[in-house]
């Protein structure tokens, strides 16, 4: 039975196509092609979130500029076209969104990668910075469907209350507001049309309305007077962001995203009136005024304070805004918005006047919190040449100040064991004459340890903070017991648990510890590992993984396994040559291993299998290549293989760990030409195993090897099933 699938008008953007596989060129080395990529990504991931035009250009340019070239960019709602410049050439772009949304935590990160990009990411790959993106791209909301159906619930009956309506209002409109709101976000992230996602919801929060008024009418013999309430349930549609940013954009002259966003909260107001206009009609609803409420002047503002707390708590939730920050906003808008209230009924203020001072509270109480609660900290990032330098005038004259008789000291304040991938260990390093006195706690891994009654004299410790994946990948693929990990801004417990998946290591369980030490707000949750991977986490965190079973690891892959070239069954180092060949490269004494014309990956795969510390770099020309080695490592488990595509001889090895051990799986009659290129880079008493399948190749490699000034040491000639045989030659 044939299927018709209808064709995307999106179609997806492969970012990583456009960065160097060469780890080692930073950015701003890079072409202007890769930088343009960044720019044009991080823009287009900052109008995702729902952020203003103006801040969306504020981040293109503070990245072109640290990469010392210019943007430009037209951005709309859901388009940015940009043309960047680097003095002598040009690069242009456009790009689009599928639908527009408020995404706060993504937005949180995106900030910081911008804030952090020019003393951090300018040092780092094309390749890297996508890899965060992606990462940062993975950045779920904070709520299920079923939460911020609740915060619609909690906001839309609290405002009913503000609005003028009694307990039967707020209850139907909490019922409605729940239910309209979940199904609008079950249906967004189906991708369904956004009138579709307005009427549907709008339409369901009214018929919930209606349909309980209707029962409690039936049961209580409730007034019909109840049914004004109706049009509150339905104030989770409002499009309140894009009506304010559409406002900033076009006071900062930003016409076309300013224009484009207000056109957007218009026609959701439009269709939501139309979808509520018709419901009412089809319901027989008539909404009258709301039934006064007889309340004191004393219960009147109490209750205003809290229906005002709720309503804001609820809509900050809506837009993904951590717990904490919606507590801040709701605690601000329960005291504006009620001085507002109180001003027009007691005081007798003009509604707009009222208004005014509302706004000017909450503004003044922001400013207040912000300087309570916000805690400024000087951020220290690799290098410290600029700290130690101010640290070397304290300690001039060999430790001694100028006019003091007695030496100086520093005091250092530094969370947990400092010599725990701590600053101590820096200070060593870069004073190694001073005299340091230590007074430890413990580090945060220890703490989450004894938070969970979890013995650790076994465990595993790393740190991811500013670090490779490598002590990590090692870790994984030893299969490690319990693994505590460190973490920062980028490799999250979100991100760790995505790459763990990712290379089938499902085999832990993940609990993570947030803001450890601070009594109000320390965390410590446990997690599956796709739970993990779909969940936020506050910052400082670490993590603890504990594995509930035993992932295969292989000695001795069979190629049938494997992800074959084209089906090409010859096309892959058999299972017993490629045994062989590893144990003449002696990878238990070696650092870093070169796969040159890797093909399918099967020796690099089985090389990172055997040896985890290993530092595998492996090499193809076959563009095919890449894919194959991604598949096969996902599927043996293998993270951490770099991989570099291209010719060999036109590949700028610079950057790249110098090899001790090399195999070269193919040299397209280059083979003099490659032995060359590999003795420029390779360490002594380095190894070169080459297998050849012909007396010619033979012959090949033993010229070469000559010429490079090494020999042959080693000569096994093998032979599996009915191929050839293959003689395994190794020269050092």
């Amino acid at each position: 039975m044939q299927t018709n699938t209808l064709p995307q008008n999106h179609m997806e953007i492969y970012w990583h196509d456009y960065a160097s596989q060469m780890e080692n060129i930073n950015i701003r080395s890079a072409s202007l092609t890769e930088k343009a990529s960044i720019i044009g990504r991080v823009g287009i991931m900052f109008l995702s979130c729902g952020t203003g035009a103006w801040r969306v250009r504020s981040s293109m340019n503070a990245l072109a500029e640290a990469m010392g070239i210019t943007c430009t960019a037209d951005i709309g709602l859901m388009s940015i076209s940009y043309t960047c410049f680097d003095g002598e050439s040009s690069f242009s772009h456009a790009l689009s969104l599928t639908t527009t949304g408020v995404n706060t935590s993504r937005l949180n990160r995106l900030e910081h990668f911008v804030s952090d990009f020019p003393a951090e990411g300018i040092h780092m790959s094309g390749e890297a910075l996508h890899s965060q993106l992606d990462e940062i791209e993975r950045i779920h909301g904070l709520y299920s469907p079923a939460a911020l159906g609740l915060a619609s619930a909690l906001a839309c009956g609290a405002f009913t209350f503000l609005l003028g309506g009694g307990p039967l209002e707020m209850i139907l409109a909490f019922a409605g507001a729940g239910i309209g709101n979940a199904i609008r976000c079950k249906l967004g992230k189906h991708h369904f049309t956004l009138f579709m996602c307005i009427a549907v919801s709008v339409s369901s929060a009214c018929l919930v309305y209606a349909g309980f008024l209707k029962l409690a009418e039936l049961l209580f013999h409730i007034s019909v007077q109840h049914e004004a309430g109706y049009i509150c349930s339905m104030l989770f549609i409002i499009p309140g962001f894009p009506f304010i940013t559409s406002g900033i954009d076009l006071a900062k002259l930003d016409m076309r995203s300013g224009l484009e966003r207000l056109a957007y909260a218009i026609i959701v107001v439009m269709v939501a009136a139309v979808s509520a206009w018709l419901m009412a009609l089809l319901l027989h609803l008539k909404p009258v005024d709301f039934l006064p409420l007889e309340l004191s002047a004393a219960q009147r503002i109490l209750f205003r304070l809290l229906a005002s707390f709720c309503g804001v708590f609820g809509f900050s939730v809506m837009f993904n805004s951590p717990v904490r920050l919606a507590a801040a906003a709701a605690f601000i808008g329960a005291l504006s918005n009620t001085l507002r209230l109180e001003l027009v009924d007691l005081a007798g203020f003009p509604p707009a006047a009222a208004a005014f001072f509302g706004a000017l509270t909450a503004g003044l109480l922001a400013s207040l919190i912000k300087t309570k609660v916000g805690y400024p900290r000087i951020s220290i990032t690799v290098p410290l040449d600029n700290v130690f330098s101010q640290y070397e005038k304290v300690f001039s004259s060999n430790g001694y100040g100028q006019t003091d008789a007695v030496p100086r000291q520093i005091i250092v304040f530094a969370s947990g064991d400092p010599l725990f991938f701590g600053f101590a260990n820096t200070v060593m390093r870069k004073l190694p004459s001073a005299k340091i006195i230590l007074f430890p706690t413990f580090n945060s891994l220890q703490m989450l340890a004894h938070r969970i009654l979890l013995p650790y004299q076994e465990m595993q410790t790393l740190s991811l903070t500013g670090r490779p994946w490598d002590a990590f990948d090692s870790a994984l693929i030893r299969g490690d017991k319990l693994i505590g990990v460190l973490t920062d801004r980028e490799k999250t417990p979100a991100t760790i648990a995505a790459r763990m998946l990712e290379y089938g290591y499902d085999n832990y369980r993940m609990t993570v510890g947030e803001a450890l030490g601070n009594g109000e707000e320390e965390s410590v949750r446990t997690f599956s590992l796709e739970e993990a991977s779909q969940s936020a986490f506050r910052f400082p965190n670490c993590l603890i993984l504990q594995r509930n079973k035993v992932h295969p690891r292989p000695f001795g892959i069979p190629e049938s396994e494997f992800h074959l070239l084209n089906g090409r069954n010859r096309m892959i180092t058999k299972m017993p040559v490629r045994l062989l060949t590893l144990s003449m490269l002696t990878l238990r004494e070696k650092k870093s291993f070169w796969d040159i014309g890797f093909c399918t990956g099967s020796v690099s795969i089985e090389a990172k299998l055997q040896f985890p510390e290993l530092k595998v770099t492996a090499f193809e020309q076959r563009p095919e290549g890449k894919e194959l080695m991604a598949r096969n490592s996902r599927k043996f488990g293998t993270p951490g293989i770099t991989t570099v595509m291209g010719d060999f001889l036109e590949t700028e090895l610079g950057g790249l760990p110098a090899p001790d051990a090399v195999f070269i799986g193919g040299h397209g009659g280059k083979m003099i030409e490659i032995l060359q290129k590999i003795k420029e880079v390779l360490l002594p008493d380095g190894v070169i195993v080459f297998n050849s399948v012909s007396e010619e190749s033979k012959a090949l490699f033993t010229k070469g090897i000559t010429q490079i000034n090494k020999k042959v040491t080693q000569c096994t000639r093998i032979a599996v099933d009915a191929f050839n045989p293959i003689e395994i030659m190794r020269a050092e």
